[in-house]
């Protein structure tokens, strides 16, 4: 844990794991929808940092930030409670005190995915509009089938690091850990070539309401549809999932008609300070998370 201090009045530390539970009942509150033990997988990653401000003992405001191995970080959770205490610069000094404790690590590239109203708050701090992100609900139908091969058993540690950082800016070791075993609600989706090596990957895991689905990487909206219907097989039917779709992936309309999803006003832009990634948005048709990267 960093070691605390006080900034007109607000007192600066990281989070206590039996404080989670507030915050997760800020989002839920919120309508982000968040999943049931994200913050329990945020917790587990020894390379995350829970950040919170306190006035008179009471957590009002917070911010997370995942480090991604060295050189890369990605802001989440960013809240101020309750809302008559937004506009007060509550909100700003947690930013600030995160900001600072990554620029002690030497991290300079920093992503995030703002809300809309947020963007040019987040313009301000130096933080370039990249392309939007944009909700989407599945309705399990009960007639869910798949027309490749699809595994449910979970790739190993190595497989989904090497996997998962072709499509981030750095390998996410710690974070990779934390998301094949923290959550015991997860399931996961696999597609391998025939040498075995992994060309489809997803995860399913219970939400505050219905599911959340993240990541979802395929070589084309096929694969992407057969990963989320191997997901949702024996799901009841009627149950909604909720995806986060990349606008700038070019395949994403197809996916979105071959199974009817339709779109929710919780759209996010992806922001990045520093130097923004390099990777094929074309094979990401859900974000692993917004709040994490």
């Amino acid at each position: 844990m960093g070691v605390a201090i006080v900034s007109n009045a607000l007192e600066l530390r990281e989070i206590q794991k039996n404080e989670l539970p507030t915050l997760l009942k800020w989002y839920q509150d919120a309508e982000w929808n968040p999943g049931l033990n994200d913050l329990d997988t945020f917790a587990a990653t020894e390379t995350g940092h829970f950040f919170v401000g306190l006035l008179n003992d009471n957590i009002v405001s917070c911010i997370a930030a995942t480090i991604y191995q060295s050189h890369y970080a990605f802001l989440g959770y960013y809240f101020v409670e309750p809302e008559s205490l937004r506009g007060k610069g509550y909100g700003i000094q947690v930013w600030d005190y995160a900001l600072d404790q990554l620029a002690r690590k030497g991290i300079q590239n920093i992503g995030l995915d703002g809300v809309i109203e947020q963007v040019d708050n987040y313009a301000r701090k130096e933080f370039v509009s990249a392309y939007l992100h944009q909700r989407h609900v599945y309705e399990v139908n009960g007639n869910e089938t798949c027309a490749t091969t699809v595994s449910n058993a979970p790739p190993s540690i190595n497989e989904l690091i090497a996997f998962d950082a072709q499509y981030v800016s750095e390998a996410r070791p710690s974070f990779a850990h934390a998301f094949l075993t923290a959550d015991p609600t997860r399931k996961h989706a696999v597609i391998r070539a025939s040498d075995g090596a992994i060309t489809g990957y997803s995860t399913i895991r219970q939400a505050t309401e219905g599911y959340r689905m993240g990541p979802l990487h395929a070589l084309n909206p096929t694969d992407a549809a057969d990963l989320i219907n191997s997901l949702c097989a024996g799901l009841p039917k009627g149950r909604h999932v909720y995806l986060d779709i990349p606008e700038a992936n070019a395949k994403r309309q197809t996916l979105i008609d071959s199974l009817n999803l339709s779109p929710i006003a919780f759209d996010c832009m992806r922001m990045y300070k520093g130097q923004a990634p390099s990777v094929n948005l074309n094979e990401i048709f859900a974000v692993t998370s917004i709040e994490m990267g």
